[in-house]
């Protein structure tokens, strides 16, 4: 069967800053996390599930941050827990398979690892604190059938100092892989560990730094060629990007992003597993660029197609603006976990549910708007 579906952030829907804001008011750990599990009930609702289910993906891509489950080194939280086991049972028994992937762990210097910093290649104490997580999730999932991998790494820049050699970060990178699949084998001999391509800062050198004799392996890279195309709008990206395209001197179209994509899949690395993109889709600002990024959606979904490539688009819903989601909140929906989350502040000794019930309103699907082509182009992928 071949992998078909969304990233959805279904998981944790509660920022670090936000987080972090809560536990300076010395709000206790545990009710964060209810707070944050009764605000991702509505987030993520038995309505959203069924319409990913209708639109014919078998898959969702759940993102986890490292400090959403570990509340000290090793020590790992109940309400958390029973959360994620909740959220994996409403998408298993809709039909959905899911993947859990590790994004902040201190494996790069993008700013959502601003919790750990650039850290993970040379601290050993957190190699042993993220190697123990897997583990964990292992021995806890190693009967659940709704699980489809373990994505134990996103987009891992595996050097420990500025200018390191290809093979130094070759081997940073395979030797924690080592350690991970080794740790989840102890527990779960089945089960598909995904490993991404190493970030080489703008080239894709890396791959996944060696040749891993594991049977149950998945290797996989994000898609966002060219990038100043895919992310305008985004994080200081310039907008106005057309499709096709002359970016840095070179003609990108359909033929461009097939050499692409397919170039990667050609070392040993790779051709002895199954490839999955977990992460594709561009930027829509505007009416002018909205055509383009149609186009390059349903190019690079041909060319995955062609290829037997599995696939989770970026991403199904967000309460966030701007992005590349396919679901996109009002003003209202996107105000209401930073209100949610000021107001317990103010207030510590509120009851969660209730304080979340007072406005759930809000992140109801009346609130968030769905591109109705970018659906079409999704359903037919679907297929």
């Amino acid at each position: 069967m071949l992998l078909k579906g969304f990233h959805f952030n279904a998981f944790y829907v509660l920022s670090w800053p936000q987080y972090k804001l809560l536990v300076e008011k010395k709000i206790d750990l545990e009710k964060i996390d209810a707070l944050n599990a009764a605000i991702a009930h509505y987030f993520c609702s038995d309505q959203d599930i069924s319409a990913i289910k209708a639109m014919g993906a078998n898959v969702v891509r759940i993102k986890m941050d490292l400090w959403n489950i570990e509340k000290s080194p090793f020590v790992y939280s109940a309400e958390s827990l029973r959360h994620l086991d909740q959220l994996i049972e409403h998408f298993g028994r809709q039909g959905v398979y899911v993947i859990l992937s590790l994004h902040a762990a201190g494996q790069n210097a993008f700013p959502i690892n601003d919790v750990y910093g650039h850290v993970l290649w040379k601290d050993e104490q957190m190699q042993k604190r993220v190697v123990a997580f897997w583990q964990a999730l292992a021995k806890r999932y190693r009967d659940n059938v709704f699980i489809a991998g373990f994505d134990v790494l996103n987009e891992p820049q595996p050097w420990q100092e500025k200018d390191e050699p290809l093979d130094k970060m070759r081997a940073h990178l395979f030797q924690y892989y080592e350690k991970i699949v080794s740790a989840v084998r102890l527990h779960d001999q089945r089960r598909i560990v995904i490993l991404e391509f190493g970030l080489d800062r703008q080239q894709r050198d890396i791959l996944v730094g060696g040749v891993t004799s594991d049977k149950n392996i998945m290797t996989s890279l994000h898609f966002y060629l060219p990038r100043v195309f895919t992310k305008q709008g985004l994080g200081g990206f310039a907008t106005g990007q057309r499709y096709p395209g002359e970016y840095k001197k070179e003609w990108w179209d359909k033929n461009k992003l097939k050499e692409t994509l397919l170039s990667d899949l050609k070392s040993v690395e790779v051709t002895k597993h199954p490839f999955y993109v977990g992460e594709f889709g561009a930027s829509i600002q505007d009416a002018q660029t909205k055509k383009d990024a149609y186009q390059w959606t349903r190019d690079i979904i041909d060319i995955m197609r062609d290829a037997n490539v599995h696939w989770t688009y970026f991403c199904y819903k967000t309460a966030f603006m701007p992005s590349r989601a396919l679901c996109e909140p009002d003003s209202q929906a996107a105000s209401f976990i930073q209100n949610t989350v000021n107001a317990l502040a103010r207030e510590p000794q509120q009851d969660i549910q209730s304080l979340v019930d007072k406005n759930k309103g809000s992140l109801s699907s009346d609130h968030f708007h769905c591109d109705a082509q970018l659906s079409d182009i999704l359903i037919e992928a679907f297929k």
